[in-house]
């Protein structure tokens, strides 16, 4: 998946290319591209839904924030979980699949299966999701710090409307990435 293609609002309808409003209602899709690719496309409310044939991975819909507004939204936990199941069966998003897996364990749409040790003492950390009564074993992956943050921007990219998530949204992983979720 190439995450830089992947725009932030577009302000624009997809379908009819009619700006959107400040405020106005509207449509955001992760779709999957003729190429392979995923792509972010946003909807008005009358344009709603995507053509058939589209491949929707996850939408959501939101309001077209003001221009100069700073806070972030990120995609609601369904897409969030959406786009883990289509990462856990690509062997190549491996890093992405563990920092997307932080994430969801930061939101508390996961939590740690009792037991686990910290995720720097194993090969895998085990997660367990409430919602969906399933229990999902994420190989551990070592990553330098730019490649991290830049994860941490692909996913700011794909999943947030608006401006960046604030340094505190963002995942680290580290050993107080435990103690946080399991309050």
């Amino acid at each position: 998946m190439d995450f830089e293609s992947i725009s932030k609002c577009s302000r624009v309808c997809a379908r009819t290319g009619r700006p959107l409003s400040v405020g106005e209602t509207c449509f955001s899709a992760l779709q999957e591209g003729e190429d392979g690719q995923i792509v972010r496309a946003d909807y008005a409310v009358e344009s709603w839904p995507p053509p058939r044939g589209t491949r929707i991975i996850g939408w959501w819909r939101f309001q077209i924030p003001e221009e100069s507004e700073k806070r972030a939204r990120l995609a609601p936990n369904d897409v969030l979980l959406q786009l883990f199941d289509n990462w856990a069966f690509e062997p190549t998003r491996c890093e992405e699949l563990y920092i997307l897996t932080l994430l969801l364990l930061r939101r508390r749409v996961f939590r740690y299966e009792e037991g686990n040790s910290l995720p720097e003492e194993r090969k895998q950390i085990v997660v367990y999701s409430s919602r969906r009564e399933m229990t999902y074993s994420i190989p551990v992956v070592s990553l330098s710090e730019d490649r991290i943050s830049a994860i941490q921007q692909e996913l700011a990219e794909l999943l947030y409307s608006g401006a960046l998530p604030d340094e505190a949204e963002m995942v680290k992983p580290s050993c107080s990435e435990n103690e946080e979720t399991t309050e």
